[in-house]
């Protein structure tokens, strides 16, 4: 009796390694499970063309792999600095579902020729020419593409409300992020101007063009709404500079108020030199 339940449960094993087997196999080489459709959610920065060309080397794997893998998800992350973060999902039988959590813009960095949207770590997120250029037809590539969001065109609103920083070189954006150091001292100031002055509108205003080098190089002036220029110096006593500004600018006794403000100097240790038009 014992023998005839040992040789039982053998069988059963048997047909269930089977099974498992024919079902590891159909998960493998089912052609079904293959990659051929791609669905992106949640992408403004990163356009469906450049995230479809990245998507080639991985056309004909299994779909249950690719999600679960974290070399496809780093695949995605090191081609788009513009990612922050990425979902992968599958849909069965064929499709690939990107979720992307992009990187936020923080300020507006302008140029001669256009201004850029850019990250809190430098990233170039979207370019957009101060001349408007023609808008190019582009043909659908051949692999199905559903469900897309891509390349939404920011509103004048939108832009008008990042913190604006001009004089930066056409160079400077060569690359697909500012340089590290450049980064830091753009972030300095923004923190500083949105701690000290956070109910003023100033654009930066760079008097040369920026180098890596020491902080205290680098002319500054921040421009008011008005358009009147404030000559703040270098950026070893901006600290200070923006405390004694804020102070000047709410300050009314301190003001000729029978004459419209034609610029402000702060260049000077403890004085604030204000010319009138």
């Amino acid at each position: 009796m014992k023998f005839i339940k040992r040789l039982f449960f053998l069988l059963a094993m048997m047909i269930l390694l089977a099974g498992l087997g024919e079902g590891v196999y159909f998960y493998k080489t089912d052609p079904r499970l293959h990659f051929k459709k791609l669905t992106i959610l949640d992408a403004h920065y990163v356009h469906q063309n450049q995230i479809e060309m990245a998507c080639s080397p991985l056309l004909g794997k299994n779909i249950v792999e690719l999600s679960l893998s974290r070399k496809t998800k780093q695949h995605f992350l090191q081609l788009f600095p513009e990612i922050l973060d990425l979902h992968i999902a599958f849909q069965f039988p064929s499709t690939l579902i990107l979720k992307l959590k992009e990187k936020k813009p923080v300020m507006l960095c302008i140029s001669d020729t256009e201004k850029v949207e850019v990250s809190f770590d430098g990233t170039l997120l979207a370019h957009h020419p101060l001349q408007p250029s023609p808008v190019l037809a582009i043909n659908p590539s051949a692999n199905a593409t559903e469900n897309v969001k891509t390349a939404l065109v920011p509103t004048d609103n939108f832009l008008s409300s990042l913190p604006k920083i001009e004089g930066l070189t056409p160079y400077t954006f060569k690359t697909k992020r500012l340089h590290p150091i450049i980064t830091t001292k753009l972030n300095t100031l923004l923190a500083e101007l949105a701690a000290t002055l956070p109910k003023e509108r100033l654009v930066i205003r760079l008097e040369h063009m920026w180098t890596c080098a020491s902080m205290a190089s680098d002319e500054l002036t921040l421009v008011k709404s008005s358009d009147i220029p404030i000559k703040m110096g270098t950026l070893d006593t901006f600290h200070t500079q923006c405390q004694s500004l804020a102070v000047f600018l709410t300050d009314p006794v301190s003001q000729d108020s029978s004459k419209p403000i034609h610029y402000i100097d702060m260049r000077i240790p403890d004085k604030i030199i204000v010319g009138y038009e």
